[in-house]
This record gives C-alpha cells, sequence and structure tokens, in this order.
C-alpha cells in the first residue's frame, strides 16, 4: 500500500481494529452510530494520509413520523453493496444474520462497488417455508400468503413508541434534518429478528 493508494482489504481491516477498540473503551455507546462517525471523520489519519474525504450524511440519522420512513436507508445501501437480502420483516439477511445495525459512510474512495446478491437468504421468499418472523411480531405487522408477505410500519411503529417510555437512558433514536432530536427514548423492537433460523446464519445461502 502506497502514501497515495489504499486498498479496500486494507480499509476493512482498519474500520474492524477501529470498531474493536471503541467496544474495549466503551460499554454502550448511547448513540450507537458514534464509533463509525468518529472514523467517517475527515481528518482520519488513514484517510487523511491518502488524501481521501469520507463523511456520514446527516440525513443518516433522519425519520419522517408521519411517513414512518428514513430518508436515508443504510440497509438498503448494504442490500445494494450485495451484504444480503430483505426478509419478510423487512430486516436485511446477511451471511452472519439478521440480527445487525448498519451504517454508511460517504466517501470519494476509488473501490470496486459491490452487487446485489442473486441468492435469496429469506427461507420464505426462496421456497415459501418458515415465515418464523410473522409469528414472532407482538402486533402482528407481518402477513404472508401465497408466497407474498406484507410489511404494516403503522402497528410495528405502535410497539416502538410504547418501548420507548421504558427505555429513555440511551438517547433519541431520530433526529430531525435540522440536527434536534425528534423522539424520546429508544423506539426499538427487534423480537422479529430472534428465536428464527436467519437470527444469526443466513438459512438460505
Amino acid at each position: 500500500m502506497t502514501e497515495t493508494a489504499i486498498t479496500k482489504k486494507a480499509l476493512e481491516a482498519h474500520i474492524a481494529s477501529f470498531l474493536e477498540d471503541y467496544r474495549a473503551a466503551h460499554d454502550i455507546a448511547p448513540i450507537w452510530r458514534a464509533p463509525i462517525a468518529g472514523f467517517a471523520d475527515a481528518h482520519h489519519p488513514l484517510l487523511a494520509r491518502h488524501g481521501v474525504r469520507a463523511a456520514v450524511a446527516q440525513a443518516a440519522s433522519t425519520f419522517d413520523r408521519e411517513r414512518l420512513v428514513s430518508h436515508w436507508s443504510h440497509r438498503h445501501f448494504a442490500y445494494l453493496a450485495g451484504l444480503g437480502t430483505f426478509g419478510i420483516n423487512n430486516m436485511l439477511i446477511t451471511r452472519s444474520g439478521g440480527c445487525g445495525r448498519y451504517t454508511s459512510v460517504v466517501t470519494d474512495l476509488d473501490i470496486t462497488p459491490g452487487q446485489p446478491l442473486e441468492t435469496e437468504y429469506c427461507l420464505y421468499k426462496k421456497n415459501g417455508k418458515c415465515g418464523a418472523c410473522l409469528r414472532r411480531c407482538p402486533t402482528a405487522a407481518l402477513t404472508a400468503a401465497d408466497g407474498t408477505s406484507h410489511y404494516d410500519r403503522h402497528k410495528c411503529f405502535a410497539i416502538l413508541k410504547k418501548n420507548a417510555e421504558a427505555y429513555q437512558d440511551f438517547g433519541s433514536s431520530y433526529t430531525n434534518e435540522d440536527g434536534r432530536a425528534n423522539s424520546v427514548g429508544s423506539e426499538v423492537c427487534g423480537k422479529c429478528t430472534v428465536h428464527v433460523p436467519c437470527a444469526l446464519r443466513a438459512p438460505g445461502a
């Protein structure tokens, strides 16, 4: 690796080392995206040394509470990069499963982009079997029949708001475009991603 070029492998190794060091120094991040946001700082020595610019988009932490959609979907970026495929629970299933968080960095680093996978990791979408995540959902937000599925984001969001009332120690989940928090507490659930075949691996791989 020269001073004017950085390989994708070297960058991946450095990110892994960076996150390990972060976990060793912090029991939990009040804002879970803080580690990768720090790495993407334009003044990070590894990137700056090679003349690479990088940043985390401000829209990455925004959420439209009326339409119930993100303005910047990390999961869809991960899908386009070939990291996994979507389950009927609307979560991305990677080779390490669907239990995980994603983030993204905008950069002018010249690397070869990934491509969406041709292999389907969701068993229901692959052969009509499984559907375990449907049974795990406490609000019946997930439905499926005859090979098609539906995600009711309003039913899902109802339990997220209820959970946020109980878990307010870790900061707010989302912000507006101006950076101000537009929620109180952790609007999370995740029951459809645990105790299912795709929780920690991709059974359809």
